[in-house]
Order: structure tokens, then sequence, then C-alpha cells
């Protein structure tokens, strides 16, 4: 990945394993890194880790659950507010443990369409309005991370058709397997 340096990324459930991995690849790569999860305490605890390890200011840690389409929008504006543009959003849904009950399957199938799906589709809308180029972005990356079967298809698929090379941005998914995760079990 040549010509990183000084760029900026988002990316959601950055403490999860998955999450983690892109902002420490992004890091050693010289780009700046918005750390979006729901768990506010542990962003912060990576954003440390990884200043201590990276440089100060180098990360910014923000409260964001992906389908509260608010928090997430003023994760956007927050991002491009500390670091002055916004290249990269990783949207990942790869390993993000749900709020919920397996044996309720009605609100299991909610959670992944909602949180999985939903988290993507409002992550990209969000990429192309602030990196979009008819939107005076710059262009960028969008990709999408994900691993929970009943929303990939609709993700690869939504991914595929989005359209974003249209707006100067480019697009990925990553269909993931297994991922070890307390939400799975031993």
């Amino acid at each position: 990945m040549a010509g990183l340096e000084n760029k900026v990324a988002l990316i959601t459930a950055a403490t999860s394993k998955i999450g983690y991995g892109y902002a420490k690849h992004l890091l050693q790569k010289g780009v700046k890194v918005a750390l979006c999860d729901v768990n506010l305490e542990d962003c912060q605890s990576v954003a440390k880790e990884f200043d201590n390890a990276f440089g100060d200011g180098n990360t910014l840690a923000l409260e964001c659950a992906v389908a509260n389409q608010t928090q997430l929008e003023n994760a956007f504006i927050s991002c491009i507010n500390r670091f002055g543009r916004l290249d990269i959003v990783v949207n990942n849904t790869a390993d993000m443990e749900l709020d919920v009950s397996i044996d309720d399957r009605d609100e299991m199938n909610d959670a992944i369409m909602r949180v999985h799906y939903g988290g993507v589709v409002s992550g990209t809308l969000l990429a192309i309005k602030y990196m979009g180029a008819p939107n005076g972005g710059r262009g960028g990356t969008v990709v999408q991370t994900t691993c929970c079967g009943s929303a990939t298809n609709n993700i690869v698929g939504y991914t595929k058709v989005i359209g974003v090379s249209l707006l100067k941005c480019s697009g990925a998914c990553m269909v993931m397997g297994w991922v070890d995760h307390p939400t799975h079990g031993s």
C-alpha cells in the first residue's frame, strides 16, 4: 500500500480484532485513524496504545454505534474536523458483537440487518457524502468487511452496485470466515 502517508481513515468496530488490525496496519503506513466503536473507553484505551506506539495525535477515539445514523455522521464530522480530511472509510462489521440473545431469531435477524448491513449502507453513503467528488471531496476508498452470513450477500451486492467509482471513490468488500469472538463461544 504505497502512498498512504498523511491520509486519514475512519474505521468502525475499531476495537474488535479485525478493526484493531486495520488501524494498526494503517498507522504503520503513516495514516491518521479515527477509531469508532460503541465502547468509548475501549476506543480511548486503543487510541492511547496506538499514540504511544505511533506518536501522539495520530488517532481519534469516537463513540459510535453504526446503527445510529446521528452518531455515525457525527463521527465522520469529528474525523474531518480533527484531521482536515477523510480518505479511507472501513465499514468493519466482521466481528461486531450483537447485544441480543441468539434464542430470539427475529431479534437476531433484525440486529444483523440493522447493524451489519445497515451500518455498511449508512457508512458508505456518508463516505460518498464526505469524500465524493460531486460534494467537494477528493475521492477515496471504501472498504466493507463482513462475515455475518445473512448480511454478507447483501453487503457484497450493495458494494458492487453502489457506483462509488462514479464519485471518484473506490470500493472493496472482504468476506471473512470464522472470527474468534466472545459471542461465538469456544
